[in-house]
């Protein structure tokens, strides 16, 4: 019984540390953010965030706010992506003192951007899916101008 739960954990250890491409987690985060409710994937040149912007859109809610981005795209090898998102001030600060991420911009409204490594492996992917919830929750309670 033991050596089974014992088994498992390794196979769960072992296949979040399993090593994915760029192009596989770009690809996985624009899945998974397109899965959520009210998020508007938008490719437009000019746009607030590079590449693939994912937007909440939420007229119910009073929300149409930016989310996260991944980019550049074009141009760009896919081992230069990053992820641009729009976080709590407090939580983005946390997360550049850590050396997780970089500070972009502060936005109004107690936001700021940062700017992620996309992840390298399954782990990493599910540690920042994490914290792209964390700004989806955000999003709806933020304070200033729509986009």
């Amino acid at each position: 019984m033991f050596s089974r739960a014992r088994r498992e954990r390794r196979r769960r250890h072992s296949s979040a540390d399993a090593t994915i491409g760029a192009a596989v987690a770009s690809h996985a985060l624009c899945r998974w953010g397109e899965s959520q409710p009210w998020v508007v994937a938008v490719r437009e040149p000019g746009a607030r965030l590079p590449g693939l912007t994912f937007v909440i859109d939420c007229a119910e809610l009073g929300s149409r706010t930016a989310w996260f981005g991944i980019g550049p795209s074009e141009g760009v090898a896919d081992d230069d992506r990053e992820v641009i998102v729009v976080l709590p001030k407090s939580i983005a600060g946390e997360c550049a003192s850590q050396g997780w991420a970089v500070a972009i911009a502060s936005l109004a409204g107690d936001r700021s951007v940062v700017r992620v490594p996309l992840p390298a492996t399954i782990g990493e992917l599910q540690v920042l899916e994490g914290l792209l919830q964390v700004a989806y929750c955000a999003a709806f309670r933020r304070v200033g101008p729509l986009v």
